[in-house]
């Protein structure tokens, strides 16, 4: 799932393993306004997150929010800021996610306005802390 979803914006584009494809958000995105998410199928518990946004900062965000949906509402995980554009970072949560409840659906916002379209390029969630078991 994600927001802004239309018109060759699918979801898959950033979960394929390929760095020649993407997801787009809608134009400008204020803080928290655009979102990418995997629903897993099963509740499980992420402890890594691997992001790879567009080379243009124009098309960035400089902070984004992981967070969980174990019920109904979505569950704040964990925030990050001063990401770098064009580089695959790896999110550690391991820490945050201590007493919190599995969730079956993760995703991701960007936590501070984009002047542009948000793009990721791709978005992995991993169950270990090292990025390295994929769910």
């Amino acid at each position: 799932d994600a927001s802004g979803e239309g018109v060759n914006r699918f979801v898959t584009s950033a979960l394929d393993g390929r760095a020649d494809t993407y997801w787009w958000s809608q134009e400008s995105p204020e803080s928290a306004a655009a979102w990418l998410g995997l629903a897993l199928g099963k509740p499980a518990m992420v402890r890594c997150v691997q992001l790879l946004q567009s080379t243009d900062p124009d098309y960035s965000t400089s902070s984004v929010q992981l967070q969980s949906r174990p019920e109904a509402d979505w569950l704040h995980i964990r925030s990050f800021s001063d990401l770098s554009v064009a580089s695959t970072q790896n999110l550690h949560v391991f820490e945050a996610v201590k007493d919190k409840p599995d969730g079956a659906m993760w995703r991701i916002l960007n936590y501070a306005d984009v002047f542009s379209s948000w793009v990721i390029v791709e978005l992995e969630f991993y169950s270990d802390d090292k990025c390295l078991k994929i769910e």
